[in-house]
């Protein structure tokens, strides 16, 4: 995919060229393809624009104008910036430095921190607290005077990230946020109703268990009791009444390890436990762990300890004595 944009801006150059305008394209890294050219930037908008268009998801970052070589250093740097301040949205468009510039605010950067405050009220069920968020963001939209583009992103963010914890099919193309204007507020309403009901779900949910522990926990606790069987991350997250993708990245967020990771590494311990106090052979301690391959067993538990199951038998046993 990433060649369709990359012969876009070939295009956009050779085009500058050909017109008389001294024009570069440039590897910056993975996924980024750099343009160079000597005019201003309202030269290129219809450029831009089909930049944009050259394939799905395609984000293009403008830079303000300047002169000289001395000034590429400080073009480059507001490129960057504000491609680090708009990327993690993953939304494609054409965003403009000039643009991006809110006087007397930290900008989108403070939107999407006001965004993840809001998540994580609907994580934890707080509805109260979802509904001083939502209106604490929008309070920050008109204090901040922020570009009707930019509420829409951070909205469109939320409404999808609120679809994948539903595990919903429409979470690959979260619905548009609707038009914002000076009167923000059915999409604030839209927005508000949407996060309630995740948080509502969420206490729901947790109301009906046995413990008070959070999903993830409840998932650990699951595992630790029944790491010898076949433990799939989908199943867990089902568990969970969590979409399978947030539920591994929230998993990864309480433990530090990948689901698979975390597996082994509790049978490993076990392993250490019986190769330390019992005489099993190795096949049999593999097999009682849940895998049917000793050599498998041996590369995980190696990756883990870094020793091979027999290796550690040998050491634990002789330092014992």
């Amino acid at each position: 995919a990433r060649a369709l944009p990359r012969a876009a801006l070939k295009r956009t150059a050779e085009r500058l060229r050909a017109a008389g305008t001294p024009a570069w394209t440039f590897d910056d890294g993975r996924g980024r393809l750099g343009l160079l050219a000597a005019c201003a930037p309202d030269a290129l908008e219809s450029d831009l624009r089909q930049l944009a268009a050259s394939a799905a998801g395609t984000a293009v970052y403008v830079s303000g104008p300047g002169r000289g070589p001395d000034s590429l250093a400080r073009l480059y740097a507001q490129a960057i910036a504000l491609r680090d301040r708009l990327h993690a949205l993953g939304q494609g468009g054409v965003y403009r430095h000039d643009e991006a510039q809110i006087p007397g605010s930290v900008g989108f950067a403070e939107c999407l921190a006001f965004a993840e405050r809001i998540l994580e009220s609907v994580d934890g069920g707080e509805v109260e607290a979802v509904s001083c968020a939502v209106s604490d963001l929008f309070g920050l939209f008109g204090r901040l005077r922020v570009p009707g583009g930019w509420a829409q992103s951070v909205v469109r963010h939320l409404l999808g990230e609120l679809l994948r914890r539903e595990d919903s099919p429409a979470a690959a193309s979260a619905p548009a946020a609707g038009r914002f204007d000076e009167d923000s507020g059915p999409a604030e309403a839209e927005l508000l109703r949407r996060c309630t009901e995740a948080a509502e779900r969420v206490r729901t949910n947790r109301s009906a268990g046995t413990s008070g522990a959070s999903p993830i926990a409840e998932a650990i606790d699951y595992m630790r009791q029944h790491y010898r069987d076949k433990l799939q991350l989908r199943d867990l997250a089902a568990r969970c009444h969590l979409n399978p993708v947030y539920f591994g990245q929230q998993f990864k967020r309480a433990t530090g390890y990948g689901f698979n990771d975390y597996v082994h590494r509790l049978r490993a311990e076990e392993a250490r436990k019986l190769l330390r106090r019992t005489d099993m052979k190795i096949a049999e301690i593999a097999g009682a762990l849940g895998y049917h391959d000793t050599e498998y067993f041996s590369a995980k538990f190696k990756a883990v300890t870094g020793d091979l199951p027999s290796l550690y038998r040998t050491r634990e046993r002789g330092s014992a004595e």
